[in-house]
């Protein structure tokens, strides 16, 4: 994640602020990004009952497909502001197969 903050720190100098404690950079108009992670089956549960418009997930093929999928259900909100997932990966790691699936294979399930 400091891999992130630290680039993150400079490119919006002047219009975010970064809250170490909160892990979260918060604009001026109240907008913010928040910083997660996800190491273990208890991890998700800060993300439980969240609201995100984009989330990003770096690395994505490191998470279990499940978790994967409870993070991405937090992409909901009453807004009209488009609502999209991003996934950066490198192949091998356990959901290679999930994301091959999807994205390679193109086979998708119902639901």
């Amino acid at each position: 994640m400091n891999n992130h903050v630290n680039f993150l720190i400079p490119m919006l100098h002047g219009m975010a602020r970064y809250n170490r404690t909160d892990k979260e950079f918060r604009f001026y108009n109240g907008s913010t990004i928040t910083l997660g992670y996800c190491a273990t089956d208890g991890d998700l549960d800060q993300y439980q009952g969240a609201e995100y418009d984009v989330i990003f997930i770096d690395e994505a093929t490191n998470l279990r497909e499940e978790w994967v999928k409870k993070i991405t259900a937090c992409l909901r909100g009453v807004n009209d502001f488009p609502k999209r997932v991003y996934y950066t990966a490198n192949p091998g790691s356990v959901s290679h197969t999930y994301f091959r699936r999807l994205f390679v294979d193109r086979q998708y399930e119902d639901g």
